[in-house]
């Protein structure tokens, strides 16, 4: 093995996206595995759309990036088509694999 390579190896620098050297021998073959695994615990979370308060009619969105926006009353939303406006927001906690993240229970009305 060259020395160039050696060097490589020892230090675990990354390479082609790849992890090399003492990196790899540990099992980190992303080097954005550790970055989304982090965003997830700080921005992940479960928003449940309640429509016109009926308990038997929502959609669960499970927003593991923290792409979907904080709701609040009098928002507009556009949902299966149409608008509604939020009357209500809810928070709790949920689980998400193996992880506790917030849960917002948004209820919204046809009645804009």
């Amino acid at each position: 093995m060259g020395s160039a390579r050696a060097a490589i190896i020892d230090e675990g620098r990354w390479q082609h996206g790849c992890a090399c050297g003492a990196a790899s021998r540990r099992g980190y073959n992303s080097p954005l595995k550790d970055q989304e695994d982090a965003r997830m615990r700080d921005q992940a979370k479960q928003v449940v759309f309640r429509y016109n308060d009926d308990d038997t009619d929502a959609d669960v969105e499970v927003d593991i990036l923290g792409d979907l926006p904080q709701y609040a009353v009098g928002d507009i939303v556009t949902r299966r088509g149409k608008s509604w406006k939020v009357v209500r927001v809810l928070s709790h906690q949920a689980l998400i694999g193996s992880q506790q993240v917030p849960a917002y229970i948004v209820t919204v009305t046809d009645k804009v």
